[in-house]
């Protein structure tokens, strides 16, 4: 089953980041997977029919750019594979 996460860079980040989102969709706090390498361990799991939600909250959140990240993941093979969705902002 697909899904999206997001990573933060740090715990605090992720924590303020759940109770902000929770009001408005369904999220879950999970570990980060290994197959993304950078974060602080935390991650934020939800649906990937709500990516366009997220992505639109997100930008419009009072959180630094440079201190979450949004991510695709399939599994392929029994494999995740994690893609970075919001490359294109990384880049600004």
């Amino acid at each position: 089953m697909d899904f999206g996460v997001i990573t933060f860079a740090s715990t605090h980040a992720a924590i303020r980041t759940q109770k902000h989102l929770e009001r408005h969709l369904r999220v879950t706090m999970m570990p980060t997977l290994r197959e993304i390498s950078q974060g602080c361990g935390i991650s934020l799991r939800f649906a990937l029919s709500e990516l366009e939600n997220v992505r639109r909250r997100m930008a419009a959140y009072d959180l630094d750019p440079k201190m979450f990240a949004i991510y695709r993941i399939r599994m392929v093979q029994g494999k995740y594979q994690a893609e970075q969705v919001d490359a294109d902002r990384r880049e600004e």
